[in-house]
């Protein structure tokens, strides 16, 4: 909740930019958010049905921003801060759910709800059958290109993004945001699914699963403090503001 109120005050301190159908669902935001916060803790009646409702107020003004936003530094920021938190979380939850490995079923059920809650269970099905194992699910998660709830996919589109925003100097030819990210994307294709699937029969653990996400969830923690630094930094506002009104206007 402590989010949505974030982006409700986000969005009416630029109400002017917001379009009429954008409006209306922020406005659907916080009528949601506002019962919400006035039931009292022990009435759970319609609960349910408002957090519904949220879900498709923020599911339509996804798909308005991903249909209709103009393509500028705005969006490029948006999109790639969605791609930085959804590899992050997904580091993180595939740390959490296999480094230590379980007794088959329980394992077979941590491995689909992990795969549910990434979204990524009827591709996992449609590609491998019923049967739920580790291989194949770190394989999808992680090294699948062509899944946009992988990790890769993720560190690609972000690399993508960031080559279009303004540099610090035109001469330098990748950020060290950019090279943050070939670190990363690298780090994780040295490895394979085989590899980070296997269990250390000594101490029953996934070591290098874990070892390798997580020097991957430092780097991203790296990238994000780096963009901080380089992007939002009050005193490197202005310089940037010419640059990227020369990277953009040169229609890259």
């Amino acid at each position: 909740m402590s989010s949505l109120g974030i982006l409700v005050d986000a969005a009416y301190s630029v109400r002017e930019q917001l379009s009429g159908d954008t409006w209306q669902l922020v406005g659907d935001v916080e009528e949601e958010l506002a019962r919400l916060r006035h039931r009292p803790p022990t009435q759970l009646v319609g609960v349910q049905s408002s957090l519904q409702r949220l879900l498709q107020a923020l599911l339509a003004i996804s798909g308005l921003s991903a249909e209709k936003m103009e393509r500028d530094s705005a969006w490029l920021f948006l999109d790639g801060g969605r791609r930085l938190e959804r590899a992050q979380s997904l580091v993180r939850l595939l740390r959490t759910v296999l480094v230590e490995q379980r007794a088959g079923v329980v394992e077979d059920l941590l491995v689909e709800s992990m795969l549910k809650t990434s979204e990524s269970l009827i591709v996992f099905r449609r590609r491998s059958g019923p049967i739920m194992h580790v291989v194949g699910a770190v394989d999808l998660l992680i090294y699948d290109a062509a899944n946009p709830r992988s990790a890769i996919y993720q560190l690609d589109r972000l690399f993508s993004h960031l080559a279009d925003l303004p540099k610090q100097s035109s001469a330098q030819r990748l950020g060290d945001e950019e090279q943050l990210i070939l670190e990363t994307t690298t780090r994780l294709r040295l490895t394979d699914a085989d590899r980070l699937a296997s269990v250390d029969p000594a101490t029953g653990r996934r070591s290098e699963l874990d070892a390798v996400l997580g020097r991957v969830d430092g780097l991203l923690a790296d990238l994000l403090d780096s963009l901080r630094q380089t992007y939002f930094a009050h005193e490197r506002l202005s310089v940037l503001a010419g640059r990227q009104s020369e990277t953009f206007g040169s229609g890259r």
